[in-house]
């Protein structure tokens, strides 16, 4: 058994919930009118997301945890690309981490936005992010992948038990992880001078070209 099998259902389960969750209500907010009702839930969703990264950090240092190293430096990069893409900048994600609670239901969430300026205008901004459809797509990319590679990785500790092996991995989310790779190498390559600056820019932009492809696959 891991040594660290405690985290599982106090912190690796939540995680790979709340992901699946945050990628599903934004995925309903970009396919119909969403109500405000709606898309604050959604903020919720991805709020408590952050929250179990936040408490899983203070407790264990991160991810130290799989069998497979490459997946748990995967779900580290996904988490890094889904923040970045979120639209919300560290300050006002750990704004809504200080005044917000695990244990609050949406309900109290949406009250919380309402009884405070800086909370609210937190959610006006992710209000206007969600215009932004191309880049609400690739974070529920980014948040479905996490999803899927966190149960994959899970299951595959616990299969002697389950008798069964993980599922697999979907082949558009390792087609994410593939470039995801070959971008790092790239990067790599830059930064010891074995490529030229002119290849490293059209490599790079052929790189994210694909990435963006793949994550179209997704919708």
């Amino acid at each position: 058994m891991c040594p660290k099998s405690r985290l599982v259902p106090k912190y690796y389960i939540p995680l790979g919930i709340w992901a699946r969750l945050s990628a599903s209500q934004l995925d309903m907010i970009i396919t119909k009118e969403a109500s405000t009702e709606e898309k604050q839930q959604a903020l919720c969703s991805i709020t408590k997301y952050f929250q179990y990264i936040l408490k899983l950090n203070i407790e264990s240092g991160g991810m130290i945890l799989f069998r497979n190293f490459d997946s748990e430096l995967r779900l580290e990069h996904l988490n890094v690309v889904a923040t970045k893409s979120l639209g919300l900048t560290i300050n006002q994600i750990c704004r809504l981490l200080k005044y917000t609670s695990l244990d609050d239901t949406p309900l109290d969430f949406s009250i919380k936005i309402q009884d405070d300026g800086e909370l609210m205008k937190i959610y006006k901004e992710f209000e206007e992010w969600l215009d932004n459809i191309s880049s609400v797509k690739e974070t529920i990319a980014y948040f479905h992948c996490y999803n899927k590679l966190m149960f994959h990785e899970l299951n595959s500790i616990y299969m002697p038990w389950y008798g069964k092996k993980a599922p697999q991995i979907p082949h558009k989310c390792e087609k994410v992880f593939q470039t995801f790779k070959y971008l790092e190498k790239l990067e790599l390559k830059k930064d010891k001078g074995k490529i030229s600056k002119s290849e490293y820019k059209e490599r790079k932009e052929e790189g994210e070209e694909d990435l963006n492809k793949f994550i179209l696959e997704f919708f």
